[in-house]
């Protein structure tokens, strides 16, 4: 990693540009308009939750409640407020297949490869310290010329029972780059 490539203890500003080793990743407010697949959905049912709130409460945020297809590429963690962590408490099968583990119960900071870890980071700590959704876009540079892969992910705060951000729900949107993240990763898609 370059000087150039560094990621602060920050995180990124909305609307600006991080860029981790071979990935770039913009942040913003979700626009429910401007999110594809289930995360449009998704948005719908958190904010409809929310109300005037700040967050929804944990306790009421039901994934069942959320399109069947789109459980597996769900994580939920907890806020570990002092130091500043983030510790998996649900990490769908498709993002276990896709990884090739399941990560609940660790870290986001063991996420491999490291880069994926301090993007990752970084959008966490966004959502903890502004109290407030992210949809992050991220593009990610293959090696060949004209290789580079996107996926949407959208995190959602959620309330514990003191009011504070105790939990952040995260669903991830691969469209057609599902196989190209499997060879990020080393795994095998599904047949």
């Amino acid at each position: 990693m370059t000087s150039d490539d560094h990621v602060s203890d920050s995180p990124p500003a909305l609307g600006t540009e991080q860029r981790v080793e071979n990935f770039n990743s913009e942040v913003s407010v979700p626009d429910p308009t401007k999110l594809p697949g289930d995360l449009a959905v998704v948005f719908d049912y958190w904010n409809d939750l929310r109300g005037d709130r700040l967050a929804p409460f944990w306790r009421e945020f039901d994934m069942m409640a959320l399109p069947a297809r789109s459980i597996p590429w769900c994580a939920v963690v907890d806020v570990v407020p002092t130091p500043v962590d983030f510790i998996y408490r649900f990490w769908g099968t498709g993002r276990a297949q896709l990884h090739g583990r399941d990560y609940t119960g660790l870290s986001v900071a063991t996420i491999e490869p490291a880069a994926v870890a301090e993007k990752v980071m970084a959008e966490y700590r966004h959502v903890f310290e502004s109290n407030g959704p992210i949809h992050a876009v991220t593009i990610e540079i293959g090696e060949e010329p004209d290789a580079a892969y996107r996926y949407d992910s959208l995190r959602l705060p959620l309330s514990s029972e003191s009011a504070d951000i105790g939990h952040v729900f995260a669903i991830n949107e691969y469209g057609n780059s599902r196989n190209a993240y499997h060879r990020l990763f080393g795994t095998d898609p599904p047949l």
